[in-house]
């Protein structure tokens, strides 16, 4: 395109710009037409080979005279093909001063007369930027800054065409009227076509190649499609593992997730970029050795499709190359290329989904996880040690540990029940009420370390039926069993040589589950109804000869001395070193009394009130408390018995997770649990009986919670509660907790607290003083864990569908691109890439096959006609030319060679405007 051109100002800027006035080598002596000559011109040969003419300051050029005879002995055959009577007439050409023109008379006008020397103004661009042609200017002279601001209008009209016999031209329409177009300059020519056919008429001779067209293989792009090929098929085998990070990444670690995400992106990026390298290198060197073998050639929509590897944009600005050659294109070449566009396009998103490290859950994994233990289960001595009781100044020990015991149990306990009878009380408000199997009712959930929230559940449901005892027995018997998860979990859970990741090292966001084959503390209660005269062989003040009082409330019956009835009680061992388990009661066989079962029955001081209890803890050599309580709603009175044990029927279900707390859960009788703690015994394994260090335990429970205040009729709120549940009815109540429930959720403190550091299998394996250790011992228990770690792998099971297929077909062309190169010894010059496509392009002959496809660019049938490279050896010339007058197959097959109808032609008046435009950038 033409640009506007600055004159120049002085000698400096001749001087400046390397334009230097010039002398004739002959002067002419014929006068231009119009006026005289004043300055003669000369031709001067550039050593690039190219011919500059350097005219004097005047305006126009006029009418070229004939020459006097005289030649220039410069004159010969210019590098654009110029003869040497070409060079004659332009010696004789003269400027002449600027005369005012009518503005009818065009430029164009006077570019395209024949007799005009626009023919030689051919030359490029000198080195300084400026055309070789000098510019045009007379008059005074107006400063290159002023130029280029102002704002000139030229003026054009519509209906000039140029002639081929005159120099000058006029107007088709007299009438019409001038228009303005800033972008129109005086002295630009509108269409270079003496030029234009002189040099399609001219074998291109300039071009002798410099180099061979093939070099030794690339080094560099060996390397780049190694590293891809290596780097891809890694990311791949990655993501089809998906291998979990664990310690490796995390936020408190060497490598946090935001440092090891950036990573990832930046490899799988360059994994990107080098492969998009690679293959689109072997694609253009496959697509060039094509176009050597001059048998089928190479396609413009091949081209472009090599470029979509490149510029995957370009699927939509060069959408016809698909469109138009798809059905003769589709070979396994293109298809490759097709598949690259693709891969290119998506590897990043792929890599993100598959490769990139993102918190993830794994599966179960069986393994052997380790705890601290210090004593056994429910050691009272233990915990009163490990209970935060104040410390003497003096002694520097502590005191009161006993009552700093008692404190823990009835916090715990009361947290607990009211958790429970909040829980009944929700049912109760829902109309969720409906269950009386006690399988499906709310069981006790306890606070362990303020953090993590322990849920127990119902176990042996079979002996909790109490239609069924009623049945059996003839009475309401209230027996239910309870279990507890084991809260060394917990420690073991921490402890770091288990490995775990917990939320602090996950931002805070982890998660975990441990299913650990455990034993599960457990607390039984029984609750039997009875008359009264089925137990005074058990009650004191019913005895014969018992020292007793009237109570001072009520008809009730006290022991004389509320603490000496005990020294009547027969002693446990007979004179001859026997167990004496007092007389026997109706009740043997249902509580497992007596010699037969060699357990003692209690024996109470007296008879409580309604909404009391009189409780008894401290029966020798037994594994239970007692508790005889009376209801206000009917006549009988109750008898509960209090027993723990561990259960090994059970597995502890530990969750944690950073955003919704910590939860601990007892699972238990479950025929599908392989983790439960009587799977890593044989069926013929015997287990511990009920625990009689728990006794102790209980007991201290027993007091804090003012179990034993009807000796006095304290009628205390825990007697007053418990004692409104007792069953009137041989079956469970559907809005009311019975009293054996009641009971379990408030000793399961006990067992939540007798279980802390204690061993994880059923029995006690160490012999030390009081059964305490004085440093911890590790114990290993099975348990299956599975927890969130940064893993590489996709999150949802359609994203593997999508993006495998997409890293996997980068591994496979990236393998394919490393044996191509390696096949191959020699580079050939990629003539698909752009800089070579022109260079080649430009120095080919013009084809009929494109005709009318240099204005708008290529169009249907364009896309599909094959070409090759051929080769004058003569002139060590490369060049394009058609391999074929039409497309080989496809919808254009059949058809010969373009016809001019098929594209429209491009009208003058678009190129005169491009070509005359203002160029700013």
């Amino acid at each position: 395109m033409a640009r506007n051109l600055t004159p120049l100002m002085s000698a400096k800027d001749e001087q400046e710009f390397g334009i230097m006035p010039l002398r004739p080598s002959t002067p002419s002596t014929s006068p231009p037409l119009n006026q005289s000559a004043k300055s003669p011109l000369s031709n001067v040969f550039k050593p690039s080979g190219y011919e500059h003419l350097h005219l004097d300051d005047r305006d126009d050029i006029g009418s070229p005279q004939p020459d006097n005879g005289a030649s220039s002995p410069q004159a010969s055959t210019n590098s654009l093909g110029i003869y040497p009577d070409e060079k004659i007439r332009t010696s004789s050409v003269r400027r002449k001063p600027v005369e005012p023109k009518s503005p009818e008379i065009t430029s164009a006008s006077e570019a395209a007369s024949p007799d005009s020397n626009c023919h030689l103004l051919d030359s490029p661009l000198s080195l300084d930027g400026r055309s070789a042609r000098p510019p045009t200017w007379s008059g005074i002279r107006i400063p290159g800054i002023a130029e280029k601001l102002w704002s000139w209008s030229r003026t054009t009209l519509p209906g000039h065409r140029p002639t081929a016999t005159s120099g000058q031209s006029g107007p088709t329409n007299n009438n019409s009227s001038s228009s303005l177009d800033p972008d129109t300059e005086i002295g630009d020519h509108g269409t270079d076509d003496d030029i234009f056919y002189r040099k399609y008429s001219e074998p291109p001779t300039l071009c002798d190649s410099r180099e061979d067209i093939g070099q030794s293989r690339s080094i560099v792009m060996m390397i780049v499609v190694l590293y891809s090929a290596v780097m891809s098929g890694l990311w791949f085998i990655v993501a089809c593992i998906q291998p979990r990070w664990g310690h490796k990444i995390h936020s408190t670690g060497s490598l946090e997730p935001s440092t090891a995400t950036t990573l990832t992106t930046l490899f799988a990026k360059s994994i990107e970029i080098s492969f998009v390298a690679s293959f689109a290198w072997c694609a253009g060197q496959q697509l060039t050795r094509r176009a050597y073998r001059k048998d089928n050639g190479l396609i413009l929509a091949e081209i472009c499709m090599k470029g979509w590897i490149n510029q995957p944009g370009a699927w939509f600005q060069n959408w016809e190359a698909l469109w138009y050659g798809g059905r003769s294109i589709v070979t396994l070449r293109t298809m490759l290329m097709f598949l690259a566009t693709l891969g290119a396009t998506f590897y990043t998103p792929a890599s993100d989904a598959m490769v990139s490290p993102k918190l993830k859950f794994g599966d179960w994994d069986d393994r052997k996880l380790s705890g601290p233990v210090y004593t056994s289960y429910a050691n009272a001595r233990w915990l009163r040690q490990w209970c935060p009781a104040m410390v003497d100044v003096e002694t520097r020990k502590q005191t009161d540990t006993e009552s700093c015991l008692n404190v823990q149990l009835s916090g715990a306990s009361y947290s607990s029940m009211m958790g429970f009878m909040g829980n009944w009380t929700d049912r109760f408000n829902n109309g969720t009420f409906k269950e009386n199997y006690l399988k499906g009712r709310p069981a006790a959930s306890l606070s362990l370390y303020d953090n993590v929230t322990m849920e127990a559940t119902w176990i042996e449901a079979e002996h909790g039926n109490v239609t069924a005892n009623f049945e059996k027995y003839g009475r309401i018997i209230n027996n239910v069993t309870m279990a507890l998860p084991h809260p060394g979990v917990y420690a073991a859970a921490m402890f770091k040589d288990n490995k775990i990741l917990q939320p602090s090292d996950l931002g805070g966001t982890g998660q975990y589950s441990i299913r650990a084959g455990v034993v599960s503390p457990s607390v039984n209660v029984m609750c039997v109804n009875i008359d009264a005269k089925e137990i005074d062989p058990l009650v004191y003040t019913s005895w014969p000869n018992s020292r007793t009082k009237p109570a001072n409330i009520s008809d009730q019956i006290l022991p004389f001395h509320e603490e000496d009835w005990q020294a009547e009680v027969p002693p446990y061992l007979t004179p001859q070193g026997e167990a004496y388990y007092l007389n026997s009661t109706i009740l043997d066989d249902i509580f497992k009394w007596g010699a037969k079962y060699k357990r003692r029955p209690p024996v109470f001081s007296a008879f409580p009130n309604k909404y009391n209890f009189i409780s008894n803890g401290t029966v020798r050599d037994s594994d239970a408390i007692y508790l005889l309580g009376k209801s206000p709603y009917i006549a009988n009175y109750t008898l509960c018995e209090a027993r723990s044990w561990l259960s090994p029927a059970c597995s502890t279900i530990f969750e944690v997770t950073g955003t919704q707390g910590w939860t601990m859960k007892a699972h238990c009788e479950d025929p599908n649990d392989k983790t439960a703690y009587h799977r890593s015994f044989p069926n013929n394994q015997s287990w511990s009986p009920p625990d009689k260090d728990w006794k102790f335990v209980a007991d201290e429970w027993r007091k804090s919670l003012d179990l034993n205040g009807g000796l006095r009729n304290s009628n205390s709120s825990n007697a007053n509660i418990l004692t409104k549940t007792i069953l009137q009815q041989p079956e469970l109540r559907v809005d009311l907790p019975s009293m054996g429930e009641m009971l379990a959720v408030l000793l399961a403190s006990t067992a939540a607290l007798g279980a802390i550091q204690t061993p994880f299998v059923h029995y006690w394996e160490y012999t030390t003083a009081g059964n305490i250790l004085q440093n911890s011992v590790l114990q290993t228990f099975n348990a299956s864990v599975r927890s969130q770690e940064y893993t590489s792998g996709h999150i949802h099971l359609w994203q593997g569908g999508v993006w495998y297929p997409v890293l996997g077909v980068v591994f496979v062309l990236n393998c394919l691109c490393f044996a191509y190169i390696w096949v191959h010894a020699h580079t050939l010059t990629d003539f698909t890439e752009s800089e070579n496509l022109f260079t080649l392009a430009i120095n080919s002959p013009p084809s009929s096959q494109f005709n009318g496809s240099c204005g708008g660019g290529p169009k249907r049938r364009d896309y599909v006609v094959p070409w090759k490279i051929s080769y004058a050896e003569k002139k060590n010339h490369y060049y394009f030319e058609a391999a074929n007058d039409r497309p080989w197959k496809g919808r254009y097959s059949k058809n010969g060679r373009y016809s001019s109808g098929d594209t429209p032609e491009l009208a003058g008046d678009k190129y005169k405007r491009f070509s005359t435009s203002k160029v700013w950038v």
